[in-house]
């Protein structure tokens, strides 16, 4: 797993309509500049991409920041009340406040290969979700002669690759073992990886008896972290899952449509969020253990 710990932003206007521009330092050879739609973007809404902060780290963070104290409350708070775990959680987002969804376009840099990537499509939770274009800048001379093709992305990989069990004839080198066709686990049949205890265990996909269908990220024969659920009623949650229950940012679209944007604890909407009524996230919404406060 990569290990970047070290994060900053900086903002700055951008003459395009409804669109916000955002630069990420992953660590002091890779940055990512986006251009798109930037959710919860101020302290104030405490959506901190820290998801962990390991205390062996702060003397790092501590130099980064210029003995910036108040950063380094924010991490340990947010550690605290969140626990997630280093296995869990992806460190390597870059950006330090915001939550980037829905379409935009972001480039990332590596210093030190002198290489650019640009990803046009869309984004969820700061991470290349649904379709899109991925490309290496510059591009070669002849554009007419490149064949731009667009993906599915999953959690910020190309879908196809890790969801390969589900492609035909598209083996992985060193993969996990796989569970290749639908097996009954129990309560449903299971297409995935699973661990030593033939537990699901990595990516995969469970229907269920009932018609509910998930998508994404187990550990240990739990729901654990990126996934996407599906009910037979049509509502769907779309985020981050913490021991087989919703908890962290995700979204939930109700069977009536409406849409809830913001963060989970334990399975139940908590905290800020923004609500969904017609074509855009237009309410400021507060929530304390599924209730809505205000």
């Amino acid at each position: 797993m990569r290990k970047y710990y070290f994060f900053c932003l900086c903002k700055a206007p951008l003459d395009i309509t409804d669109f916000e521009k955002s630069t990420g330092i992953v660590n002091f050879n890779l940055i990512k500049k986006f251009y798109g739609n930037i959710y919860f973007n101020d302290q104030s809404s405490n959506f901190i991409i820290y998801q962990v902060f390991k205390n062996e780290l702060s003397k790092q963070v501590e130099d980064y920041y210029g003995q910036d104290q108040n950063s380094l409350n924010q991490c340990e708070n947010y550690s605290k009340n969140w626990h997630y775990d280093e296995n869990y959680e992806d460190l390597n987002s870059g950006y330090f406040y915001g939550k980037r969804c829905g379409y935009g376009c972001e480039v990332t840099i590596e210093i030190s290969q002198k290489q650019y990537y640009l990803y046009i499509g869309e984004f969820f939770n700061n991470k290349y979700h649904g379709k899109g274009t991925l490309k290496q800048l510059p591009m070669e001379n002849d554009v007419n002669d490149q064949i731009i093709q667009t993906d599915s992305f999953f959690a910020g990989e190309k879908e196809k690759e890790i969801f390969y069990f589900l492609q035909p004839h598209n083996p992985k080198p060193n993969a996990p073992k796989v569970i290749k066709e639908y097996q009954n686990f129990g309560k449903g049949n299971y297409h995935g990886e699973v661990n030593a205890q033939n537990q699901k265990h990595g990516w995969g996909v469970f229907e269920f008896d009932n018609r509910n269908k998930y998508k994404g990220q187990w550990k240990d024969d739990k729901m654990h972290g990126t996934g996407h659920f599906t009910w037979a009623n049509g509502e769907e949650y779309l985020g981050e899952y913490y021991n087989d229950k919703k908890h962290g940012f995700g979204r939930y679209i109700y069977q009536n449509k409406k849409e809830y944007l913001g963060q989970f604890y334990e399975g139940r909407q908590h905290g800020m969020a923004l609500m969904k009524n017609s074509d855009s996230f237009n309410l400021q919404t507060y929530w304390n253990n599924g209730q809505y406060l205000i």
